[in-house]
């Protein structure tokens, strides 16, 4: 296999963390960044970037999944003094590499950027980033009404065009502050 060409950094999709060294042949524990523990299992190897470093590319000698854990050992660091120096290092892959997937599911920086269109309010601004809650997905919109938290729920959601990056939505009453201007 040749030698693989690193991603830009638009490009790069982080899929974990490297938390520490196990055994002493050197395997690595990874927390994985995925919804999908077992998408490890499909890749051959991973790139590693640790800070101020430029990244390297990382082949799978062996790698198995624990419970929500990954476990690797990699052709290039055979020894644990070797895998020692790439605790802290953040494991990504070229985005091209990401999963399909389901119906009614979406990578958050698909979200971030879209505009979002209220039914009554009008334009409510941008998607400047996404919560993770329990029972949904909370995006923060910042625009003329000031930060507004939506909850990402199917009620709310009229039509969802991210290839034109808007998303139209009706919002119940109460939810933006139209007395405040510039606050919600």
């Amino acid at each position: 296999m040749a030698d693989p060409i690193c991603p830009p950094p638009s490009r790069r999709l982080q899929i974990g963390l490297i938390a520490k060294v196990r055994g002493l042949r050197g395997d690595l524990k990874i927390a994985p960044m995925t919804w999908d523990v077992y998408r490890f299992e499909e890749l051959d190897g991973v790139w590693v970037e640790m800070t101020g470093q430029e990244p390297q590319f990382y082949t799978f000698k062996r790698m198995r999944i624990e419970g929500q854990a990954v476990y690797v050992r990699f052709k290039e660091a055979p020894l644990r003094e070797l895998a020692e120096k790439l605790v802290g290092g953040e494991v990504f892959i070229d985005d091209s590499q990401r999963l399909e997937l389901f119906d009614d599911m979406y990578y958050i920086d698909d979200l971030v950027g879209c505009k979002i269109v209220d039914e009554t309010h009008g334009e409510l601004g941008t998607v400047t980033g996404v919560i993770d809650q329990a029972a949904q997905d909370i995006w923060q919109v910042d625009g003329p009404f000031g930060e507004v938290l939506i909850p990402a729920v199917i009620e709310f959601i009229v039509e969802m065009d991210l290839e034109n990056r808007i998303i139209n939505v009706d919002l119940p009453d109460g939810l933006i502050n139209e007395t405040e201007e510039g606050s919600a």
